[in-house]
Order: C-alpha cells, then structure tokens, then sequence
C-alpha cells in the first residue's frame, strides 16, 4: 500500500458516512506502565526555562550542548508530555497534556536511551506519565547495541536518543482505519515539544525519521502490531555518556514484555499495511511544486519585531489548550503576524531539526478582522513570504466540510498543511506517508504554542471530507489536505502569559 491509496481508503465522504458507536468496554488506557520496571523519580518540577518561544524556534547557530542532569531531563519531559489540565464529573477525572491530540486519546509514548547521567543509570528507559517518572527497562549501557542499530539512518553517536512511538489502538479505537493519520500528527506534537525544550535545556536535538523499525522495535520489545517506533531525537554526543560499555543485564526482557491497553483491542489492516509497506526508506528530494498557483505578488513577512506580552515558554505549554470560541473580535497586529512569522520560521529549519520540510506545503485562510483581505494563501516559507491564491472568505465553507463543526467558522486564521502523494510516493515510498504527516503535526503544535504566547485560541482538525477540502482550495491533481489548525481571538481571555 502507498501513501495516495491509504489517504484515499481512509477520505471522510459526506454521502458514505459509516455509523459508528465507540465501545466503552473496549476503551484503551491513556497511562502505560510496565508492572516490574522500578521507578526513577525526576525530582520537583521546574516552572520556567527563561526562554521565549521565538527564541527556541530560531536557537543560535553554534552548537551549545551542555552536560545533562536528571533535573534537566525530569523538566523536558514532565512539559514536553506531562499533564497541564484536569476535569472532572460524578466519579471520573480526565487530565490533559501538554502536547495537542485528536480527540485527546495520546496514542504517543517517549522512550530514552541513555549511556548514563548523574542520578540516572544507564539504559532504556519508559517515561510514565501518570507517575511523572522513568521506568527503568533495561540495565547496564545500551550504548553500542543501539548505535549499531542507528548505524546509517540516525545518530550512532549520541549521548542520549528519545524514541517517539505510536500506540494505534488508542486512537483506532474511535478513528478505526483513519486513525493512522492521527497517530503520526500527534507524535508530531510531541517531537515538536521536546525539540523545543531540548533547545531551552541548552542541547542540540536532532530529529530522525529513517531507521531499521524492525530492529528499533525489536531492541525495544515492542510488539508492532500494537506499538511501533515513528522517529527518533538525539541530544549530546557520546562524550557525555557516564555508563560502561557492559552488556545488558541479564533479566531485563522479563521487563518489556507486551503491556496491554485494552482487553479488547481492535486491529485494522489497513493501518498495519500503509505502515509495514514505509518499512524501507530511500534518499531524496521533493520537486518545488506548489498545490495551487498563486496569480497575485508575493508578499515579504513584515518584521514586527517581539510580542509585547514575551512569555517564558514552560508556561505557554501550561497554558496551551484547544480553544474553540472564537469571536468576530479583530485580531491585534503585533499578535496575528507573530503567529505567521512563527509558522514560517519553523518551516524552513535545517534538516537535522526539520527533515523532509518538502513532504508537504503550508497556506492559511484569512478570515474577516485580520490585517489581510481574505482569501486563501500560500506560505514559501525559507523566502519568508505569502502570496494570494484565491479570494474572498472562505472560512464558513471550510468550517463545513470539517464535518460541519460551525465554530471553526469564527477562526479568523486556517492553517491548511497539503501533500502531493503521487510526489512522496514516486520520491520517497510509502515512508514518505510519515514525513508530511508528522511534519504536519510538528507545525501544527508550533501554531498552538504561538497562538497561546500571542494571547489567542487555537484548536486543530483532522476530520474533514478529503474530497470538498482540495475542491474549496483548487488544488491541483494528486493534492490532498492532511490538516487543518485554527487560530484566532477568543471569547473567554487566555491567561496572561
């Protein structure tokens, strides 16, 4: 299966809706854990990292690792992914997290690999959630038995490499076959944070989407037909590792047996196909095609130079929530065009931090009330311009056909993140599937974490009719929207940040 024909199986289709009841028996936990692992804490909780989102996104060009301590690592993961929210009722509580999800089902998990920090063995390493600590899976150094398995497609020499993993069924459980695309964006969200704190703990992290998935899953005890390695980061270099070159102790595999979420887990085919056949992976380059043509004169980002309201960014994950009252209220300036300079720098990151930023193209919608006429645009992102590829409001429209959710109608900002898959297929192969979609996630965490900093509303879609999506935006044959993430003013005022 390739990349176009599993878009296209999985299209919502207006006409062809298939009734669907979730079953409540059958709902997966949100917090794995693994019975016989031993538990790391990672100490009190940092509230701030005295950096500002822009800051994080366009970091200094030299390389300014620093040595990493449990205290560090504890405050990476406890923002990148701990809980921020709760809500509750008569004899449930929900938490949320830091990172967005679709439908708020987490299906991501974070992993580490390590040769050894103070306070922290060597090995390989859950991060658990609920707990907010590390359970310890493996003993003694893992340093050259994982290196030889990154030995070609990653960072064989890295001090330490977070492993983001998919767990299908946590989303399948209410998206079923489509639900493959919600698990790459919302590691995607995932990626994003981490990468951003690494940058603010002062490492260099460097972002891997090709890797032997057989080995990684198999080092790691997984089992792929519930959960599946889909990218890997690396931060600091060999130098800083402080465990041995000793084998792995033995007794560990006892601690990585299979943990299930649901004792009645449902298996599509359809997923397990689109992401078996991504299994190899080939070097290459998107051709610099566009989705739509653009008839009007590029525009430059104008510099608005920083928010008046620069906030710390541990505290704009805190506040990051998905907000849908948004109101016809116009949209301040300085806030709306940091959002779009924000979006536009990220898009254009060196490789290392950003790969395959040609497995897709970003435009927006602008609405009524923002300092644009609206219109649908198109970003070219390493120029930091846009141009207008089609006028006049077409916000109510879209709001439609995201399964006539009429709130989005309010959103004075769509971002629409598309891929030609003939393109990804013919360039990359079915793997390239995973470069737009968790590219599209990536950015689509940054849109959240800029419209929060900017005071204003954000929430993302992945339902929609495929079909009526590219006919609103004209987009050329083979084109496809993967996701849609709103932004704007909102009724009820985000806390100052």
């Amino acid at each position: 299966m390739n990349a176009r024909e599993y878009h296209r199986i999985t299209s919502y289709d207006r006409f062809a809706m298939q009734g669907h009841a979730l079953d409540w028996a059958a709902q997966p936990s949100l917090d794995k854990r693994y019975p016989s692992a031993p538990a790391v804490s990672l100490g009190i909780p940092k509230e701030s990292c005295g950096s500002a989102l822009k800051d994080l996104v366009r970091p200094p060009a030299e390389n300014r690792d620093r040595f990493f301590d449990k205290a560090a690592l504890g405050a990476v993961l406890r923002a990148a992914y701990g809980h921020t929210a709760e809500k509750r009722g008569p004899g449930w509580r929900f938490k949320y997290r830091s990172a967005a999800s679709a439908g708020a089902l987490y299906p991501a998990e974070i992993y580490l690999v390590t040769g050894g920090l103070p306070g922290l063995p060597a090995g390989l390493f859950h991060y658990d959630v609920a707990g907010a600590s590390l359970q310890h899976l493996y003993e003694g150094d893992p340093g050259r038995r994982f290196s030889d398995v990154l030995a070609g497609s990653a960072d064989a020499n890295a001090a330490h490499t977070f492993v983001i993993t998919g767990i299908f069924f946590r989303s399948s459980w209410k998206y079923r076959k489509r639900a493959y695309r919600y698990v790459l964006m919302d590691a995607g969200h995932v990626v994003e944070n981490l990468v951003l704190l690494l940058t603010a703990a002062g490492c260099t992290a460097r972002v891997y989407y090709d890797f032997d998935d057989a080995a990684v899953a198999g080092l790691m005890g997984l089992d792929s037909r519930r959960e599946v390695p889909l990218a890997l980061i690396a931060a600091g270099d060999e130098g800083q590792q402080t465990g041995s070159e000793d084998a792995w102790l033995d007794g560990s595999e006892k601690r990585l047996r299979s943990v299930s979420i649901s004792d009645r887990e449902v298996h599509y085919p359809e997923i397990v196909a689109i992401h078996e056949s991504g299994a190899p992976f080939s070097s290459g380059k998107m051709p610099p095609t566009l989705p739509v043509d653009v008839p009007s004169p590029w525009q430059s980002l104008p510099n608005t130079g920083r928010l008046d309201r620069k906030a710390d960014f541990m505290r704009v994950l805190r506040l990051r929530r998905s907000r849908r009252n948004f109101t016809c209220r116009p949209w301040k300036e300085k806030s709306f065009w940091s959002v779009l300079d924000l979006a536009a720098s990220a898009a254009c990151r060196p490789a290392a931090g950003y790969p395959y930023p040609d497995a897709f193209v970003t435009g927006f919608l602008a609405g009524e009330n923002t300092p644009l006429a609206p219109g649908f645009y198109l970003f070219q992102p390493a120029a930091k311009r846009f141009g207008r590829a089609a006028e006049g409001a077409l916000n109510g429209l879209m709001a439609d056909i995201c399964l006539g959710q009429q709130w989005l109608a309010g959103a004075s900002l769509q971002f629409v993140f598309m891929a030609d898959f003939a393109a990804l297929d013919r360039v990359y192969g079915p793997r390239g599937y995973r470069y737009a979609m968790l590219n599209a996630g990536r950015l689509g965490q940054l849109v959240y974490l800029a419209a929060t900093e900017a005071g204003s509303g954000c929430c993302g879609i992945g339902a929609f009719f495929d079909t009526e999506a590219a006919q609103l935006l004209a987009l050329k044959k083979g084109w496809s929207m993967l996701y849609l993430v709103a932004a704007g003013p909102v009724k009820k005022p985000i806390p100052a940040v």
